[in-house]
């Protein structure tokens, strides 16, 4: 299972929907994995807040100690394609979106998130949201 960064934001702000998705993760046998993009795209976001949130620092710590998934050149291919298929549709599928979706489908893995928006319009990519 690979985490986008809107369930690491819900689950960083104490969404119950997000923590309880977590527990069913954590009591099953499914392995939760965050790409490297997507904590890309969450860093980006605290770099650029004006004020930092509490917390930054733990919540640092924490995510480099969950197992990741890198990003590598056969997603990079997977990605490309995914941009070029979209690249037709308004709003354009966001480039770090893109990197996530290409992972997941490459590893043939489920993506857990809310954005199911943002998502659904990627082919062979299976979403799981709470």
């Amino acid at each position: 299972m690979m985490a986008d960064t809107t369930f690491l934001i819900d689950l960083a702000r104490g969404d119950p929907g997000a923590r309880a998705a977590l527990e069913r993760i954590e009591s099953g046998s499914e392995a939760l994995r965050v790409p490297a993009p997507a904590l890309a795209k969450l860093w980006e976001g605290i770099e650029r807040s004006r004020r930092p949130p509490r917390g930054s620092d733990e919540l640092r710590a924490l995510l480099l100690g969950v197992p990741s998934a890198p990003f590598e050149a056969r997603h990079a291919l997977v990605a490309a394609r995914l941009l070029a298929d979209a690249s037709a549709e308004a709003p354009a599928l966001d480039v770090f979106d893109a990197m996530v979706a290409a992972i997941a489908v490459a590893e043939d893995e489920t993506l857990l998130t809310r954005n199911v928006r943002e998502y659904e319009r990627v082919r062979d990519l299976r979403v799981r949201t709470y």
